[in-house]
């Protein structure tokens, strides 16, 4: 028979085992205790080759052809906006054209646009638009110089003549369309979103486990604004950004890597909140050390950018303003703007520690990602940030998105989200808007 007291030792210490990992269970961020509420999909199976993008990318190049009374070499400007509205909200591009030297861009815009506004602006104060459907991924456009018949003589002549505009800088841009007109360095800028409208990042922070996609364990809103010169080269970059929640318990940090850009060409770093030197440690250009492509940390730990105890703004009824943050990069050789267009935009978070790297899909890990973290896992073929049912662990929305409320999968949270995942993104591209009907409000976030 066994000693009565051992048994009694060895059950207390049972149940206090059993207790401490009840307790561990339950206070990890994304675990789901409601077990109607599952990050399954509705129907349907998602497609091996789906990449749960919500924006698509298009090469636009627009021409201009001579003008009577300009001359060749005469900066015409272009803008680009993805709505007919045509103000700042809708500003996706703007930069130089010539006859010789067409204005050639990468456009991102959310999936449902369903037409581009294209503007030239001559230095004479015409303005000639034109409305293109966007059809394909690559767009050609062209601006013919106005036909005018029986009319002796060019009438804008004398204008240019008597009104030659005034170019501080001598980047050979009128100070009226230079964003900077004491900086030649600095000539247009482009967005994405828009001008004057945020997209959101919201991420899982599990990997390579699966969480309970509530996706609110970081939400970064943003806008991204590329500033370029006269010759539409990038020279500076700026990222606005707002960290709306965190529900989650790990030390979460965040940055982002321009895939296609050296971090030698980086030249000074503005802006970036780091406290203490883990998990990112930086050079004194602001990229981080020991990388080849440009990584810019933007936080070594969320609640060293807001403070606050067990969750921020992802149990309704309960909220914490957040403040605007931004980054602003300048770099030493400007480059072509496709080089760093959101396809070669890799933002990603870390949790609880450098190496585990949690990006979106399609994207890759930086030369510090520690894959063998996902050992023993069984993932996607071909893409460490798809599950092996094709989930993901993180998305960006082209414009300010309602989430979920803590521990509310998305999946319940979003009527249609399903529907877009198992189609390949054909139906229902429109899914994470903020109506009524594309949402379950008792399972978004309110204040």
């Amino acid at each position: 028979m066994l000693n009565m007291e051992f048994m009694k030792k060895f059950s207390d210490r049972s149940n206090l085992l059993l207790l401490l990992f009840l307790i561990f269970w339950i206070t990890q961020s994304c675990v789901n205790l409601n077990p109607t509420d599952t990050s399954d999909m509705n129907s349907g199976v998602i497609p091996k080759d789906f990449d749960w993008k919500t924006i698509k990318e298009l090469s636009c190049t627009v021409k201009v052809t001579s003008t009577t009374g300009i001359a060749d070499n005469t900066i015409r400007v272009i803008k680009i906006f993805n709505s007919s509205q045509m103000d700042q909200g809708s500003l996706v591009a703007s930069g130089a054209a010539t006859p010789a030297s067409p204005f050639v861009v990468k456009i991102s815009l959310a999936t449902t646009v369903p037409a581009l506004y294209i503007q030239e602006l001559l230095p004479d104060g015409s303005k000639a638009l034109k409305v293109i459907d966007v059809k394909e991924s690559t767009l050609m456009v062209t601006f013919a110089a106005p036909i005018v018949t029986n009319v002796p003589a060019p009438s804008n002549s004398s204008f240019i003549t008597a009104n030659v505009p005034v170019d501080n800088d001598g980047d050979g841009v009128a100070s009226f369309f230079d964003v900077d007109d004491n900086d030649a360095s600095v000539a247009f800028v482009s967005y994405f979103p828009s001008e004057s409208t945020w997209g959101t990042y919201v991420f899982e922070d599990m990997w390579p486990v699966k969480g309970d996609y509530d996706l609110n364990d970081l939400v970064l809103a943003f806008r991204i604004s590329y500033y370029t010169n006269a010759l539409n080269l990038v020279s500076r970059f700026r990222l606005d950004y707002n960290m709306e929640a965190a529900g989650s318990t790990y030390s979460i940090g965040a940055a982002f890597q321009l895939n296609l850009v050296a971090a030698s060409n980086v030249q000074t770093i503005a802006g970036q909140s780091l406290t203490g030197t883990s998990p990112f440690q930086i050079e004194a250009n602001g990229t981080e050390n020991g990388v080849i492509q440009a990584v810019i940390p933007l936080f070594n730990n969320q609640k060293d950018v807001v403070a606050y105890t067990e969750f921020l703004n992802t149990v309704s009824g309960e909220n914490i303003a957040t403040a605007d943050q931004y980054v602003s990069i300048n770099f030493i050789t400007p480059f072509q703007q496709a080089d760093i267009a959101m396809s070669a935009f890799n933002m990603f978070i870390v949790a609880n520690g450098r190496g585990r790297e949690i990006h979106l899909p399609a994207y890759t890990g930086t030369s510090k990602f520690d894959a063998s973290l996902a050992d023993g896992y069984t993932l996607f073929p071909g893409d460490m940030f798809k599950n092996s049912d094709g989930m993901m662990w993180g998305i960006m929305i082209p414009r300010q998105f309602s989430y979920p409320e803590e521990r509310c999968s998305i999946v319940n949270a979003y009527n249609f989200f399903s529907d877009w995942a198992t189609s390949g993104g054909v139906n229902h591209d429109d899914w994470y808007l903020p109506t009524l009907l594309n949402m379950n409000i008792e399972k978004i976030y309110q204040l």
